[in-house]
C-alpha cells in the first residue's frame, strides 16, 4: 500500500457515487488474478471467471459496517449460486495482516475467493477502482470493466435477480 490500510474508512454507500477507475499503472484485470478459497488452495481467474459478473468486495474485519454487511453478501452469493447465476465474489481485502484477513474470511464470509494477502494486485484494485471508504463492492467483467459501481444497496435488497440487470 501506497499507504497503510488503515487509512480507509468505513463509507456509506451515497460516498461511492462518483466512483471510477483512476491508476498510473496497467489496469488490473480479473481474470489474470490468482486466487484462494477457504482452504487457501489456489485458483487462476482465468478458469474460475470467465463469462461471469465478478463482485469485488473492499472489507476489514475491523470496519464495524463490514461485519454488518459481509454476512449479508454472504447470503446474496449462496442464493446467486443456487440460481445458477454466473457470479463470483473476490474479497480484496484491507485487513491490517494476513492472520487478521484468514481469521475474517473464515468466520464471516461465504465459499468464495480471495485476492492473497501479499499479493501486489490487492494494492493494486483498490488503487485501480478508487477505493477509499469500506465497505465497497464494485461488480466488473472479467476484463475489469466496471458494471456496477457501488453494489452495495442491490445486495442488501437480497433480489438475486439484480445480477441479471449489471
Amino acid at each position: 500500500w501506497t499507504q497503510p490500510p488503515w487509512h480507509l474508512s468505513c463509507s456509506s454507500p451515497a460516498s461511492l457515487k462518483s466512483l471510477e477507475i483512476r491508476s498510473n499503472r496497467m489496469p488490473i484485470k480479473p481474470i489474470d488474478l490468482t486466487l484462494l478459497n477457504k482452504e487457501k488452495k489456489e485458483f487462476s481467474g482465468k478458469d474460475l471467471l470467465p463469462g461471469k459478473k465478478i463482485m469485488l468486495y473492499f472489507s476489514a474485519h475491523w470496519c464495524p459496517p463490514c461485519r454488518s454487511f459481509t454476512p449479508v453478501l454472504a447470503k446474496f452469493y449462496a442464493e446467486a449460486k443456487a440460481a445458477n447465476k454466473a457470479v463470483e465474489c473476490v474479497f480484496v481485502s484491507c485487513d491490517r495482516d494476513e492472520a487478521s484477513m484468514w481469521s475474517y474470511m473464515n468466520e464471516s464470509h461465504g465459499d468464495y475467493y480471495v485476492v492473497p494477502f501479499d499479493a501486489e494486485e490487492r494494492k493494486g484494485l483498490s488503487e485501480q477502482y478508487g477505493v477509499s471508504g469500506i465497505p465497497c463492492l464494485v461488480v466488473v467483467d472479467e476484463e475489469g470493466k466496471v458494471l456496477q459501481k457501488n453494489a452495495r444497496n442491490d445486495v442488501q435488497a437480497g433480489n438475486v435477480g439484480c445480477i441479471d440487470g449489471w
